[in-house]
């Protein structure tokens, strides 16, 4: 009966679903995987061309309507060259987005590719320095007149990590794109001295050594009309030149991104808010001198604002961040790294009157002065969070993550990485009076005093730990869960039953009782355990059963899983493509055979400080698995070979 749908229908039906999910719908029947062609399914599409595989790489998608294309290691063969033009003068009516990021493509193969790309809207040619060396780009008046038709509908441009663009080469191929909205030159080499090369009354800007800040600014003056984002992260731009950029005449921009820019400070910042008032999404993480003058600006001009970066700015304080709530457009904002940030600043900017209650991307990782009072107000004020991150917030404790999960219901992914006060109470709901969570709460139960007093009674400092004392533990911890699930209503993590990524990496607290019993998400794609102690291979064997949808996992120092709980995760979770064991010492040589005989998707595999697996056993799985793109195997067996060479 489903195959009888039109194609249309089911398309639109699949695109609720996840990649995966339509992987997986598109082996149903043959008119399944006709809609899992559409091209408004078809994103992020990467091919990689070889002399090997050309030929099977090209069977595999030209059916495909695709949309956006990446071509990555492009060898500039005859045969790859062919197939390359070919496919894309087959599927041009499709092919929106191009990228040729870091290729060593020549001139005329260009030409040929986007002349049959007439409908191309985007076009990446970063870190394609080989193109830009010679300096003669689009200087042939042939090849402009034969792209000039094609490119009139490109509106994205990226032109970032370019060593060698010149005035002249920028001129040339700027002229070619008559509608662009977007210009990327991140990381590209400007030169903003340019008064060395010209006078002060120049009019014309071709110097075919240097890409001077000059022309770029005459090419914003005569292109104001439709140029809406810019892209400067990791320049040199200063204060200075960002004035300039700002007060051309009838320019509006909506997007600047200024990322890693070190000589840009308040005064840029306040010229930048004076005059684009229209801005929506600006970015200036890793502006170290920029302080609360300039993000008092920003919230006082730019009223727009929908997504608001801000990470790495650490000298921002209470007083600034208090004025967030002037920008009640907001829907992402990152302060993450501000260290100097509390809970009283981001109460009074982003909780008072509720004004922020459309914001959907909340980035807090490493401001450590953070609370659980901060955690409980933003859980009231801001319900429709969809991405969370808490990481390195030393302070939250259990009643965090209870709020979390009773409200915000809407969450994607949930970071708390590093929240070390965090235990298996807060993961399963449940509350205990009386106990000191920022320390182990299981060793105040069992010595009666928490450590962090004065009246405990007990002279150890550091106790060695033993599988005795560890067992002794874990049997207080699950008396008290049964005592308490007898008085209270659990508030468990697993009621946020969209969860996609979840990620408690060295919450040293955790135990199986608390993983298990909380991290059941059918949906689940991310889950990152690094650094876990308490989990075990029967943990991991649950975890493994109740989250069959997993594509990613870390566990990263998790020294007690074992090979049986391997076998269980690479066995129940099929689409598994990322995997990272370093630093498992449990782990054998079986766990690698069970990897090549369940992993057949897997992509990434990080099998690092291993002591317990073979150089020779990676080599036979690295021959099975052919779809491995990464295999980091650094210090393999390294226990077993230091025996060797005493022996020897």
């Amino acid at each position: 009966m489903a195959s009888r749908l039109p194609t249309e229908v089911v398309a639109h039906i699949l695109s609720f679903l996840g990649l995966s999910d339509r992987k997986e719908a598109a082996l149903v029947c043959h008119a399944w995987y006709e809609a899992t062609l559409h091209p408004q399914l078809q994103r992020n599409i990467i091919v990689n061309f070889s002399y090997e595989k050309t030929d099977e790489i090209l069977q595999s998608f030209q059916h495909r309507r695709l949309t956006h294309l990446a071509l990555s290691h492009f060898d500039n063969s005859s045969v790859t060259k062919n197939a390359i033009l070919r496919t894309c003068e087959l599927r041009s009516d499709d092919l929106r987005s191009l990228s040729l990021k870091d290729s060593n493509i020549t001139e005329l193969t260009l030409v040929e590719l986007l002349s049959r790309c007439p409908q191309l809207t985007s076009i990446d040619l970063s870190g394609c320095n080989s193109l830009f060396m010679p300096g003669t780009l689009f200087s042939n008046q042939e090849h402009i007149n034969k792209l000039r038709e094609a490119m009139k509908n490109v509106t994205e441009l990226n032109l970032s990590s370019l060593r060698y663009l010149s005035d002249s080469c920028f001129n040339r191929l700027a002229g070619l794109f008559p509608s662009m909205e977007k210009l990327i030159l991140a990381s590209s080499q400007i030169t903003f001295n340019g008064h060395a090369y010209y006078s002060s009354n120049a009019s014309a800007f071709d110097n075919s050594a240097v890409f001077t800040f000059q022309c770029l600014e005459h090419y914003l003056q005569n292109n104001v009309s439709h140029i809406k984002a810019l892209n400067l992260s990791r320049t040199s731009i200063s204060n200075l030149h960002l004035g300039q950029l700002s007060c051309i005449k009838d320019l509006h921009l909506e997007e600047l991104i200024l990322v890693g820019c070190r000589d840009v400070g308040n005064e840029g910042i306040s010229q930048l808010c004076r005059h684009q008032l229209h801005l929506k999404h600006l970015d200036i993480s890793g502006c170290f001198d920029l302080s609360n003058a300039a993000l008092a600006n920003i919230t006082t001009y730019l009223t727009s604002l929908v997504t608001l970066r801000a990470n790495k700015c650490r000298q921002l304080t209470d007083s600034s961040i208090a004025m967030l709530k002037n920008l009640r457009h907001l829907e992402t904002i990152d302060l993450s790294e501000c260290y100097e940030v509390t809970s009283t600043g981001i109460q009074r900017g982003l909780c008072e009157g509720n004004l922020m209650s459309q914001m959907t991307h909340l980035n807090l990782s490493c401001c450590s002065k953070l609370d659980n009072t901060v955690v409980v107000s933003l859980t009231q004020c801001l319900p429709f969070l969809q991405h969370l991150d808490l990481g390195s917030c030393f302070l939250l404790q259990d009643v965090s993550v209870h709020m979390i999960s009773s409200t915000l219901h809407g969450l994607r992914s949930l970071r708390l990485a590093w929240c070390k006060a965090l235990t298996d109470l807060g993961l399963l709901g449940l509350k205990a009076e009386g106990i000191c969570p920022i320390h182990d709460p299981i060793t105040s139960v069992m010595e009666g005093e928490c450590s962090c007093s004065h009246r405990s009674h007990t002279p150890i400092i550091f106790r060695k730990p033993t599988e005795k004392l560890r067992e002794k533990r874990e049997a207080s911890l699950r008396k008290m869960v049964t005592d308490l699930e007898q008085t209270v209503i659990p508030e468990n993590l697993s009621v946020l039953v969209g969860l996609r990524c979840l990620d408690l990496s060295s919450c040293q607290q955790l135990t199986d009782l608390g993983l298990c019993g909380s991290i059941k998400f059918r949906e689940l794609r991310v889950l990152k355990l690094n650094c876990v102690h308490g989990l075990t291979g029967e943990g991991l064997m649950d975890i493994a059963t109740n989250n069959p949808g997993l594509e990613e996992l870390q566990l990263q120092q998790c020294s007690r899983i074992t090979d049986a709980s391997i076998d269980a995760v690479t066995s129940r979770c099929p689409r598994l493509t990322y995997l990272d064991v370093s630093n498992c010492d449990r782990l054998t040589d079986t766990s690698l055979i069970h990897m090549g005989d369940n992993c057949k998707r897997l992509r990434h595999l990080d099998i690092s400080f291993c002591c317990g697996l073979s150089p020779q056993a990676a080599d036979m799985l690295e021959n099975r698995l052919k779809g491995l793109t990464s295999f980091l195997r650094r210090n393999i067996g390294i226990s077993n070979l230091g025996v060797q060479n005493i022996k020897i």
